[in-house]
């Protein structure tokens, strides 16, 4: 058997206590079968009740470090020791350890550092990930009482860490955590299973696939995210290949098209229109020209102010909540806001910033920031309608 260092995710509900600190419960871990990626091939492993409820395991929970993000894994392998954990520790476990509904584990976090607590104040970093080790011993069989097939069973496991980390888009995309500190694995997240083989009832009583395709094709593309994320999360984007004009193009456009084509196909399964299929075809491609159009215009406009910002692979609320973090940093929106909402404040931030150029003439190379005293030149300048010097 090898042990391994791994990091599971769950979400927590915050409390303020009397003095200012923050406690919550959290769920350290749970029973069951995930899906790891280990040495290029994906392999199921189990949490099984005897190992995840021993006592060695509970006891292990008790009274552990906080942090506020995993350690690197330059520095004791990714875990908490007496030799850094006065730089990563940012609060600690109750010395309560429960176990819930059968099936997994939960204790009282108390979080004391002032820019963590700040965080989950906003909201921001409410998804917890728990470090741990354990044997892998790679015996297959049927995970107890629902006859999941499973590779390998995580033994002897023991808790050194919870951190927290940014919310992740709840179940939207693989999430993807580091799952070892000598050989690289990767465990991907129940959601992508669901969406494979998972089926969910519709009103008129029939069944609908939840996604179609076949399940191998979606834990290649699983996987292939997921290398994708650690590639940029360890190596930094500046190390990632940058695509060609053409390719850039389409990496921007491609997602919107393919939503587009999927469209398309849909209706022509549900005759839910009357338009002949020549016309069809045609009304998808203005769809996809008048898509490039407000692409390629939303770009345009967000680089006239903001002439450094990557747009590379990012969705259109994506450009907009960055190009209005430049030129507003002191306007926060909050992460659950409506494509409603993120669209208007950009646009109060497009304006804003055009009449920045406007009064100040600033080079075109460089960026606009707008702080509250710009926002009052700028509102004197709109009330008297005259320049303001």
């Amino acid at each position: 058997m090898q042990r391994v260092t791994s990091f599971d995710t769950g979400e927590i509900e915050v409390y303020e206590t009397d003095e200012g600190f923050l406690r919550a419960r959290v769920t350290i871990a749970r029973t069951g079968v995930f899906l790891y990626l280990r040495d290029g091939k994906v392999q199921r492993e189990a949490k099984l009740p005897e190992e995840l409820f021993k006592k060695s395991t509970i006891d292990s929970c008790r009274l552990k470090p906080v942090t506020d993000g995993h350690p690197p894994l330059n520095d004791c392998g990714g875990l908490i020791t007496p030799a850094n954990y006065q730089k990563y520790t940012k609060g600690t476990f109750g010395d309560t350890v429960e176990i819930v509904s059968g099936d997994r584990i939960q204790t009282t976090e108390m979080v004391y550092d002032e820019s963590l607590m700040f965080s989950l104040r906003a909201g921001e970093k409410r998804q917890v990930s728990v470090g741990f080790e354990s044997w892998i011993d790679k015996t297959p069989g049927l995970f107890p009482g629902t006859n999941e097939p499973y590779d390998a069973v995580q033994r002897d496991i023991a808790v050194n860490h919870l951190s927290h980390v940014p919310q992740g888009k709840g179940g939207k995309e693989v999430k993807i955590h580091l799952d070892s500190s000598d050989e690289i694995g990767y465990m991907i997240q129940e959601e992508t299973m669901d969406k494979v083989i998972k089926k969910k009832p519709i009103q008129d009583g029939a069944e609908d696939v939840a996604d179609q395709s076949a399940p191998d094709d979606q834990i290649f593309k699983s996987v292939f995210s997921a290398l994708q994320n650690f590639f940029t999360k360890f190596l930094g984007e500046a190390n990632a290949v940058t695509p060609v004009i053409d390719d850039k193009k389409t990496s921007e456009l491609q997602s919107q098209i393919d939503a587009l084509k999927k469209e398309n196909e849909e209706l022509k399964k549900k005759g839910e229109t009357n338009v002949p299929e020549p016309n069809q075809d045609a009304a998808l491609d203005n769809k996809i020209k008048e898509a490039a159009d407000a692409r390629i215009k939303l770009i345009d406009s967000v680089k006239a102010v903001v002439p450094e910002l990557r747009t590379d692979g990012l969705s259109d609320r994506e450009i907009r909540l960055k190009a209005t973090a430049s030129i507003l940093p002191d306007k926060k929106i909050a992460q659950d806001a409506s494509d409603e909402a993120v669209s208007a404040v950009f646009e109060t931030a497009l304006e804003v910033a055009q009449d920045k150029f406007f009064l100040d003439r600033p080079d075109k190379a460089s960026s606009v920031r707008i702080d509250e005293a710009t926002l009052d030149k700028l509102r004197v300048a709109r009330l008297d309608m005259r320049e303001v010097k």
